[in-house]
């Protein structure tokens, strides 16, 4: 009696879980798991099929490369920033540099044809999804135009670049990352001597039964395959932590692209501003990171969220939001701009929030933080982790 009571409880919360991910719009991912032993040709896509649902399929990642103007313009922006405190704002003599390097990719393909044909290819009753991603690296390496030596520009990150909606891949995303002053001042000579070669690698991870043969392979120069494998061990990371993938994420996709930057024909694609006395709204001040999603270190989180709170410059607090979810497990990175301009010399606050698969919500403390210069952490520490069930702990009324 006990184990069929336990039974009707545990299938009772599933249920619940269910009814709360569908309610609040988060897919249930966890439940998706591909099979790369199989495929069949569906149309003009390559489709794997669950490995427990027979009718559910999926379809790999598109190719993505560099977003250009009909013009030819690269979709690609060098900042430097320089803010100097002032007298007003109380911080005189503070000086912060901050370099920001971004790029908008697009994904290309498949196309809403090709899904259409697929679809149809696969009869009725079959369902057609993408393949779950649960992280996207990406390297940037570049040489001088005619040099073979190349340099690897340490870490970046993916934002969404637009609006994404369920059930198909993402159209657009913005790839950045902020180089240190001295990377940056001597990729910035690179620049200004022109027609500069930049090549960007991508690799796509997905938790999937492992095939016999990988899928799809490293592709780029040595030292750009070199860089993609250092993110895929953990290698990449900054100088405050490295991490390890989660051990069941595959490769499903990869590739490579050359990225030609002519500053002589677009002199805007790189650009200096100096602020005195406060940083205007719209400058991205703050990178926040979570890898609970993307790792797989909460199975029982369905979105994170941040709140933040720092002063305005004219004293009045400024709040922002933010977070991470389930839906998009990939994004583990988001560049923070403020509505209003907020002082650097004073520390900000800020609290985390989880909302589990269940719809349960558990809001955090306070917690202050002084400088603005160092990446915000929010993943689940270690000490916080729910426990991992294993084989041999049983059920202690099992046998009762």
């Amino acid at each position: 009696m006990r184990r069929i009571d336990r039974a009707l409880a545990r299938a009772r919360l599933a249920t619940l879980a269910c009814v709360a991910g569908a309610a609040l719009g988060w897919p249930q991912a966890a439940a998706a798991r591909p099979d790369l032993r199989r495929f069949q040709e569906a149309g003009p896509l390559r489709v794997y099929p669950d490995e427990r649902v027979a009718t559910r399929f999926y379809y790999r990642p598109g190719e993505i490369a560099l977003a250009v103007s009909p013009e030819g313009k690269p979709a690609f922006d060098f900042l430097q920033i320089a803010y100097s405190g002032s007298a007003v704002s109380g911080d005189r003599g503070v000086i912060i540099h901050r370099n920001l390097l971004t790029l908008r990719v697009e994904m290309r393909g498949p196309s809403a044809q090709d899904l259409r044909a697929a679809r149809d290819a696969l009869g009725r009753g079959a369902q057609l999804d993408p393949m779950p991603i649960r992280r996207l690296d990406a390297a940037l390496i570049y040489a001088s135009a005619g040099s073979p030596d190349e340099t690897a520009l340490p870490g970046g990150h993916f934002e969404p670049g637009g609006e994404e909606s369920g059930g198909t891949f993402w159209d657009e995303r913005v790839f950045s990352l902020a180089p240190d002053d001295a990377t940056a001042q001597l990729f910035w000579e690179a620049l200004k001597k022109g027609q500069l070669v930049l090549s960007i690698g991508y690799a796509f991870y997905a938790d999937a039964a492992a095939p016999d043969q990988p899928i799809d392979q490293y592709t780029g120069s040595p030292q750009l395959v070199k860089a993609l494998k250092d993110e895929a061990a953990g290698g990449g990371g900054d100088a405050e932590g490295e991490r390890k993938p989660a051990p069941a994420a595959l490769l499903v996709r990869a590739g490579a692209n050359s990225i030609h930057v002519d500053v002589a024909r677009w002199p805007d694609l790189l650009h200096r501003q100096e602020f005195s006395g406060n940083v205007p709204p719209g400058y991205a001040l703050l990178d926040v990171r979570c890898y609970d999603f993307a790792d797989g270190i909460r199975p029982d989180l369905a979105r994170r969220k941040l709140e933040i709170e720092a002063q305005g410059v004219a004293d009045a607090p400024v709040k922002l939001t933010t977070h991470f979810d389930r839906a998009a497990a990939d994004v583990t990175t988001r560049s923070l701009r403020f509505p209003f301009a907020v002082r650097l010399d004073r520390p900000y606050r800020y609290r985390v929030i989880d909302i589990t698969e269940d719809g349960a919500k558990t809001t955090g403390d306070w917690h202050t933080a002084e400088s603005w210069s160092r990446m915000l952490d929010i993943t689940t520490p270690a000490s916080a982790r729910p426990a991992v069930a294993t084989a041999s702990d049983g059920d202690p009324d099992e046998t009762k």
